[in-house]
């Protein structure tokens, strides 16, 4: 007896949901203890190294099916916000550019400003890593008045740093520093430590760009202190090589070096090829 195909494209359709779906919450979790940070990162490593293929899979028939379906739209347009931190850890550059557009065009396809806001956030971000500082600007000034007008003061924070990160790349150092300012002072009125730790890390940045190591040092020492005290080691391995890039810079070679070998260390531990290259770079 021959086998109705159409009879079956209902079931197939369910698990294929249930599937990404269940998949969406394996990459939630993972994403959850990786920002609890201490021991937990390691565990949310391995379990979204060992998934990864999964949880492509789901994203990947959502982006297929959002335009068809109200369901795998609400899950396409759920599925990065829910596992930002470790996608931007883990995917390449490029990768990260195509979940991203993809997840902006469901997030305006939902009507929602909040995630669209986030995905152009992160597309910033993303822009800024591939080294395209005048798109980056353009994300940035596409969602700095939607954050204001939902009144997101942790996003406008991000926002306004990517947006400082941008002039910086583009020689507008003056108002880079304005922006990351701005974004620290919304940080210090709410209170988030984490945050903080980042804003003053891209001050630290920008002193170094215009070549002032002391005033870098002032910025990348309380930002590592913050980010060990929260257990952020990923931020805190790739702040310490920017704060032995800086002792070096006014030939404080002895305090340098420490710097290297814990970011080396934790670059090690974490499996981050980027961070041990930097850190053996920096003791060479």
């Amino acid at each position: 007896m021959g086998v109705d195909n159409n009879t079956n494209m209902p079931d197939l359709f369910e698990a294929q949901f249930r599937h990404a779906h269940h998949y969406k919450s394996v990459l939630q979790t993972a994403d959850e203890m990786l920002q609890r940070g201490g021991k937990l990162i390691f565990t949310s490593l391995r379990l979204f190294d060992a998934e990864f293929p999964n949880i492509k899979a789901g994203f990947e028939w959502c982006a297929s099916q959002a335009k068809n379906d109200r369901r795998a739209l609400l899950l396409c347009g759920d599925f990065f916000f829910n596992g930002a931190h470790l996608l931007h850890f883990r995917l390449l550059p490029l990768e990260l550019t195509s979940w991203l557009e993809t997840s902006l065009v469901a997030s305006r396809l939902l009507g929602s400003r909040l995630l669209e806001a986030s995905y152009l956030s992160n597309l910033a971000a993303n822009q800024l890593q591939l080294n395209n500082p005048a798109r980056a600007r353009d994300y940035c000034e596409e969602a700095l008045p939607i954050v204001r007008e939902i009144r997101d003061r942790r996003g406008e924070s991000i926002v306004l740093t990517n947006l400082g990160l941008s002039y910086s790349l583009l020689g507008n150092y003056q108002r880079a520093r304005e922006l990351v300012q701005q974004s620290f002072m919304i940080l210090q009125a709410l209170g988030v430590f984490d945050g903080q730790a980042i804003a003053l890390t891209n001050l630290g940045h920008l002193s170094a760009q215009i070549g002032d190591a002391h005033d870098a040092i002032r910025f990348f020492e309380p930002a590592v202190q913050l980010m060990r005290a929260s257990g952020d080691l990923p931020s805190e391995s790739m702040t310490n090589v920017n704060l032995g890039d800086a002792y070096i810079q006014i030939g404080e070679f002895r305090r340098a070096i420490p710097c290297y070998e814990r970011s080396l260390a934790v670059g090690r531990a974490l499996g981050d090829l980027r961070v041990q290259c930097l850190g053996l770079a920096g003791l060479g």
